[in-house]
């Protein structure tokens, strides 16, 4: 009887942001195989990847110290089955999407040789933990998702926004909760009797539902901390420099400069933020070719003047538009990406950074941009195969940027950077 060959993925339920260690052994040495790996995404799509590899001498195959052979001359990454994953039979470009109910999911793993020699291995992701409390609010006007882990005491806060995709960032939320802070997934547009699209949004709601936060008894009211990507990464520095009451502020592929309204008739622009009952003063995004011409440089730098007469806008307009960082009350993050193509995430980045240093922000703050990465700069693990992505709010099609193994090393890093500075600042 022939020795059938093995397939162990370790561990065979985690996290989604633990990375796996995938091996197999039992094959003719020396001789090629193929991975396959699929997972059914939260809105029924399949995902898909195949990589072929070489075992050793023993017949073995460790991915952690062999490369596939579609990587080139890439290091070996013991995760590229799960971030090099397609979609099957997808008629629209969509990236990913998480089980809406944060459901566990069941990766499959087969590998195989030429000689019809195969092994099997399942692995299953979680993304809310056992010990995480997940209730959906509708209270005082505040609507999202409140995660509460385990055991009920006060900790520390984090107000997770959404992109301009709006309604509620349930899986990011839901991941943060997992290391022991409370988190609200607050929607504010595009969500049940919420505003439809990102436009006239009173800042007067996020203070609300700080409001809300602190008084509960799951919540440490002085350490709260504001996270958002894109334009919930814009908004989120501007909470922070409004109310004091933030301590902390995340703010990925963001910017530094306040923009028009979002899904709206782009003929006629309106705000996307209010305060005290008047719109706060917004770039027009027709400005964003100015930017993108700065990005074309290859520098990725901000340069005011050049924008300035190229935009069309005057100074004065322009440092309207400037969120007043340095009014925030406690240490900022700046995530962003060299490539992005949805909007130059690092020159707008830069805004806010320089004007940090410029007003001797007495915080700490640190930016980090990376040179492969795109617009889809999000939690570590997950298929990052596409770079072109049709909106849900406005039905556009449009890039995100960077590669999909530049796309899956900076999501890594980010995470694991943002988790840091959430642990030394709060």
């Amino acid at each position: 009887m022939s020795i059938r060959p093995t397939l162990t993925v370790e561990p065979q339920q985690a996290l989604v942001d633990q990375p796996l260690v995938i091996s197999a052994s039992r094959f003719t040495p020396c001789d090629a195989v193929e991975l396959q790996t699929t997972m059914a995404d939260g809105y029924g799509v399949t995902w898909e990847s195949k990589a072929s590899y070489e075992v050793d001498a023993n017949g073995s195959l460790d991915l952690a110290t062999q490369p596939a052979r579609e990587a080139g001359d890439a290091a070996p990454d013991p995760m590229r089955p799960i971030w090099s994953m397609q979609p099957v039979d997808q008629p629209q470009p969509m990236v990913y999407r998480a089980p809406p109910d944060l459901a566990d999911e069941l990766v499959r793993f087969t590998i195989s040789d030429q000689h019809d020699n195969s092994a099997d291995a399942t692995h299953t992701r979680v993304h809310l933990p056992p010990n995480v409390v997940r209730s959906e609010i509708d209270e005082a006007g505040v609507l999202g998702t409140l995660f509460v882990p385990g055991p009920n005491q006060r900790r520390p806060a984090i107000v997770v926004l959404s992109s301009s995709v709006g309604g509620a960032n349930d899986r990011d939320a839901a991941l943060y909760a997992a290391y022991g802070y409370t988190e609200l997934a607050l929607s504010y547009f595009n969500y049940k009797q919420l505003p439809p699209v990102l436009s006239h949004i009173p800042l007067e709601y996020f203070e609300k539902a700080l409001r809300w936060l602190s008084g509960r008894d799951s919540v440490d009211p002085e350490r709260i901390a504001i996270t958002g990507r894109s334009r919930g990464g814009e908004v989120a520095l501007l909470l922070g420099a409004t109310f004091p009451q933030v301590r902390c502020v995340l703010a990925e592929v963001a910017s530094g400069l306040i923009w028009e309204g979002y899904g709206i008739d782009e003929t006629q622009p309106s705000p996307a933020w209010t305060h005290r009952g008047e719109a706060l003063p917004f770039l027009p995004r027709h400005a964003y070719a100015a930017l993108d011409r700065q990005s074309s440089v290859g520098d990725n730098e901000w340069r005011e003047q050049q924008f300035l007469a190229e935009a069309e806008v005057t100074a004065g307009e322009l440092q309207e538009c400037v969120i007043p960082v340095e009014t925030i009350n406690g240490a900022v993050l700046l995530i962003s990406a060299r490539d992005d193509q949805v909007w130059p995430s690092a020159i707008l980045s830069q805004v806010a950074e320089q004007r940090l240093l410029r007003k001797r922000f007495p915080h700490r703050f640190e930016h980090a941009s990376y040179r492969a990465a795109g617009h889809y700069v999000v939690a570590p693990y997950i298929p990052t195969t596409i770079l072109n992505v049709t909106h849900p709010v406005t039905g556009e099609t449009y890039g995100l940027g960077g590669t999909p193994g530049g796309n899956h090393q900076a999501g890594v890093d980010a995470w694991q950077r943002k988790l840091a500075f959430l642990d030394q600042e709060l």
